[in-house]
């Protein structure tokens, strides 16, 4: 998107030698491209964005134990593309969840072989945080990282929440760092089962230890 929006102003800022109109271009473009992804024709092809945060979740119910169910619960919002709506009503409407529960979002996790979890300062703090933290750091197939949020760029439901987590699998490059790749393209087709297993297994040991 900003490749395109950098091309289409440096084009338009050559022709008239206005630097100002240039950025303006750009800031609409940046605009138009957000609005087209989030209104334009729904994308066939999701297996990352978001099937594979839906599987994640069901392989975690499906490994808890009875008793271990009932130390937890499993949310499933909707509509988080046009501006995290499904999380935000369901914050506003359970306010002590919002403020006291720890959260962790599972969004785009089935392509890369880098899981990374999010989590802010006041989340870190909590007494289970590093049975989260060597849960995860436990699991073998993939490489993990702990990601302070202030740090890094993750919009996603975990934002409406005190205790929010977000977990997500990434590619790395060595120029760039981690990035999330092909969402929102015909190519998001790839769900990995092995990132489904090691999240989920890392979840049901985090579980066991609350």
């Amino acid at each position: 998107m900003v490749v395109v929006c950098a091309l289409l102003s440096g084009v338009v800022g050559w022709l008239t030698g206005n630097t100002e109109i240039s950025k303006t271009v750009f800031k609409i473009t940046l605009i138009a491209e957000a609005l087209l992804m989030i209104l334009g024709p729904a994308n066939k092809n999701n297996a990352n964005d978001n099937t594979s945060g839906v599987a994640a979740v069901m392989e975690i119910m499906a490994r808890l134990t009875e008793e271990q169910c009932s130390k937890v619960a499993f949310l499933l919002f909707d509509n988080e593309e046009k501006g995290l709506l499904g999380s935000g009503a369901y914050a506003r409407k359970h306010k002590a969840v919002k403020q006291n529960k720890l959260i962790i979002n599972m969004d785009c996790v089935g392509d890369g072989k880098h899981i990374l979890c999010f989590a802010n300062k006041r989340t870190r703090k909590l007494p289970v945080f590093p049975a989260l933290n060597a849960a995860m750091e436990a699991q073998s197939g993939r490489y993990f990282l702990m990601n302070e949020l202030e740090k890094s760029i993750y919009p996603s439901d975990q934002k409406h929440f005190q205790y929010g987590v977000a977990v997500c699998a990434c590619q790395k490059s060595e120029l760039f760092g981690y990035y999330c790749d092909k969402i929102h393209t015909a190519k998001d087709t790839v769900c990995e089962q092995v990132n489904l297993n090691f999240i989920a297994d890392g979840m049901v040991q985090f579980v066991g230890h609350i």
